[in-house]
């Protein structure tokens, strides 16, 4: 066993049945499922370097998804994006590291909902100031 982190995963509600078939398939639970828009948010603990072993049927079953984890005591926080374009699956995947001055969308959708967007706005201001970024 690795390192185990915290991962959330967010589909479309539309795709909720069967991202949920295969997660079934796989012996998955979730410990938490929280439904924003049109959108479902899976939260899965203690997985082992990020990885929940369904992202690979996901895309073969051309599933869209965001997927992020914590950081953990070895791995870094990573976000991994899953999008069909003209019905080929483009996967990006951004660590910590290469996402210095940005922010995730799936993050401030969080602040907008605990009602601490301006906080959140700030602290993500600070981050990207030209000190922070190296000039």
């Amino acid at each position: 066993m690795g390192d185990r982190v915290l991962v959330t995963v967010k589909i479309k509600s539309e795709d909720r049945v069967r991202f949920e078939a295969i997660m079934k398939e796989h012996g998955l639970s979730p410990f938490g499922v929280d439904t924003f828009y049109r959108f479902v948010d899976y939260e899965f603990a203690d997985v082992d370097c990020g990885v929940l072993t369904i992202e690979e049927a996901l895309q073969q079953a051309k599933i869209e998804y965001d997927k992020r984890h914590s950081d953990g005591v070895i791995v870094k926080k990573t976000e991994e994006y899953c999008r069909v374009v003209d019905g080929k699956v483009n996967v990006t995947t951004l660590t910590v590291d290469s996402m210095v001055g940005m922010v995730s969308v799936s993050d401030v959708e969080d602040a907008i909902k605990q009602g601490t967007l301006m906080e959140f706005l700030a602290v993500a201001r600070s981050r990207t100031t030209p000190r922070n970024l190296g000039g």
